[in-house]
């Protein structure tokens, strides 16, 4: 539950800021008369951070000399500790976990885009689990031969599994603005704002399997899809923040677990729910 809570923070923070302008009698002025402004054409790029939480999966670990299943492992996402150098300095600001987007509008309240969100996996060590499958006493003395749902605890020179250098999810989506509050000249304006999408996850993997561990390459391991819900402000014409809630699903049906061509793979499929926060501006319109 406490991860939930962080991931959905920066929906939560968007909401409390935007409650004055929500709020506020001046928000409808000009309500019923038209404007000539229109977003249909412009594109946008929008940046920004995200919390995220997932639910727990059975992860199956395949390669020469063992085939066996991890059942129920909980993970939780690695955020960086927050300084001016890592978030605001353009060489460091893809350390953390962000949002990137760019956006066209089709009509002036729908908009297609394409963007990678940069999730960070990260399953808790010495958890307890139950372990099925086989491995070869030869690879793990403690752990070889057959396993019926035993339990074990996840000790870190047995599997330590994450996906810090990006659980990187690369998608498409469409989105509809739903004004809740604009202002005559529709410059400023309050938006409900929905989308769903899908596409594919290439994440960098940092895997330790029998003691050994391995940094692979980013790789294509699945698929995605997802909808979001937020709350989007737009202020001087061309400028916005958002807010949002994105809640979705990820398969990974092939996961890379050492180095090289040794066919060594992992698989594992949960849901996920991620906050994030962003700014964005109108770069071009066409």
């Amino acid at each position: 539950m406490k991860t939930v809570t962080h991931a959905l923070r920066p929906l939560a923070i968007t909401i409390v800021a935007l409650c004055s302008f929500a709020t506020s009698p001046t928000a409808h002025a000009g309500q019923g008369q038209t404007s000539s402004r229109t977003r249909k054409g412009r594109l946008y790029l929008s940046w920004g951070y995200n919390r995220s939480a997932y639910t727990a999966s059975d992860i199956r670990f395949t390669g020469p000399k063992y085939d066996f299943t991890l059942h129920g492992i909980t993970a939780k996402d690695r955020p960086t500790e927050f300084s001016f150098d890592t978030y605001l300095n353009p060489t460091r600001a893809t350390i953390p976990q962000y949002e990137f987007r760019i956006s066209y509008f089709i009509s002036d309240k729908t908009n297609l885009s394409f963007g990678i969100s940069h999730l960070k996996y990260v399953a808790t060590q010495n958890q307890g689990t139950n372990i099925s499958g086989f491995i070869d006493p030869s690879l793990s003395i403690g752990l070889g031969g057959n396993h019926d749902f035993d339990p074990i605890a996840l000790a870190s020179s047995f599997v330590r599994f994450e996906h810090t250098n990006g659980l990187n999810y690369e998608s498409v989506e469409i989105e509809t603005l739903v004004p809740l509050r604009e202002s005559q000249s529709k410059t400023t304006g309050l938006y409900l704002t929905t989308a769903a999408g899908f596409g594919i996850i290439i994440p960098k993997s940092d895997v330790t399997l029998f003691n050994d561990r391995n940094k692979n390459v980013l790789h294509l391991a699945g698929y995605g899809i997802n909808g979001k819900l937020g709350l989007r402000f737009e202020f001087l014409d061309r400028f916005f923040v958002k807010g949002f809630a994105n809640f979705g699903y990820i398969n990974l049906s092939s996961i890379l677990t050492r180095s090289g061509d040794t066919g060594d793979r992992a698989s594992q499929s949960f849901y996920f729910i991620e906050g994030s926060m962003i700014v964005g501006a109108s770069v071009y319109t066409f």
